[in-house]
């Protein structure tokens, strides 16, 4: 008899570490439950209407909180297990990865235009690989006559998790930060969000800050790669970095005013640079005409101008309680998305 371990020994395993280390949580959960439960005991008339109203919003309010926190702590345990099921649906393509290429081209081949000479130039190389080139049009012509490569291109396929991981991962960590910063009184729903923020607990809010801005990195990363053209990975670097810059700049002006004439220069000159990255990015995903690109491209949009927008418009007077909740509802969007992605298969969707 042969015994293996297969993947539904895994799952067990992880439901059973998570009860492990959420006993605490779960027995508080069902503190609030039994707690509500007897403020709502009551069924006599005086209790009835407005008291069951503000019973049953309290109830709704806590429920909702920790389904939420819950959903954002566990990402990178809700990805696992949905690729750990994929493999049981063998009747449907569930496979999600990402193609990222490079071309690399023999620059040797090439002769450029002599002056000194009105006839089309014509070299032939070592390997017999000739490049001509008209002095007049201007146009290269490559032949190859031997095994030796005139455009090279090198490819690598990626699985999915491994670029959506790293966000879930962060989501996790700034779920954390955030928790434990309530928890001790750093962070709370009336707590002005301006230039002083920072000067406070020796700076545990703008560790948390540091903490989201990388999660917004990692959101970058695999909404361009998940949809840019496979021959471009480098723009895709450059265009992720650029993003994030500008996303980061308009995210930190939520903690100042628009007073100066400075003030209103520097945010047309953010504009203007954010302009000059989304735009090209845009026309670039229109020509590729999938689902799967414009799919990405609306979520992608909508993440990032909620984000800077919402940011940006406080100007200085906004709450805690305002920009944990944007910031959080875009987490959320970009979560769901990826769990929606690896259900059905990122590659069915090309």
């Amino acid at each position: 008899m042969q015994v293996e371990f297969h993947d539904n020994y895994l799952l067990a395993i992880v439901v059973f570490l998570l009860f492990i280390c959420n006993v605490r949580t779960c027995c508080e959960c069902l503190r609030d439950w039994v707690q509500l439960c007897q403020d709502c005991s009551c069924l006599t008339p005086d209790c009835l209407g407005f008291q069951l109203h503000f019973c049953v919003k309290d109830c709704w309010h806590v429920v909702l909180r920790r389904a939420l926190i819950t959903f954002c702590f566990l990402q990178p345990v809700t990805l696992c297990v949905i690729s750990i099921m994929n493999r049981f649906r063998e009747k449907e393509n569930t496979a999600s990865t990402v193609i990222l290429c490079t071309t690399a081209m023999n620059h040797s081949l090439f002769v450029y235009k002599d002056s000194r000479s009105l006839f089309l130039n014509q070299k032939l190389n070592e390997n017999n690989s000739i490049v001509s080139l008209s002095p007049t049009t201007g146009q290269v012509s490559l032949y190859d006559h031997s095994h030796d490569y005139i455009l090279r291109t090198s490819c690598a396929q990626i699985d999915y998790l491994m670029l959506c991981m790293p966000h879930a991962l962060l989501v996790s960590v700034t779920t954390l930060t955030w928790l434990q910063l309530i928890s001790k009184g750093v962070l709370y729903e009336s707590l002005q969000w301006d230039e002083s923020i920072y000067s406070e607990q020796e700076g545990a809010v703008f560790l948390y800050d540091v903490v989201y801005y990388a999660e917004i990195l990692s959101m970058n990363v695999f909404f361009i790669f998940l949809a840019v053209d496979n021959m471009h990975q480098w723009s895709a670097y450059y265009i992720v970095l650029s993003l994030t810059m500008i996303m980061v700049f308009f995210m930190n002006m939520v903690r100042y005013k628009i007073e100066t004439a400075l003030d209103g220069t520097s945010t047309m000159i953010g504009s203007t640079v954010i302009a000059c990255i989304v735009i090209p990015y845009i026309l670039d995903l229109l020509q590729t005409q999938t689902r799967l690109t414009g799919a990405v491209l609306i979520v992608h949009i909508f993440c990032v101008l909620l984000l800077t927008c919402g940011h940006y418009m406080a100007s200085g007077q906004a709450t805690a309680a305002y920009v944990l909740s944007l910031r959080i509802f875009v987490t959320v969007c970009a979560c769901v998305f990826n769990i929606v992605l690896v259900s059905y298969g990122v590659n069915r969707l090309r």
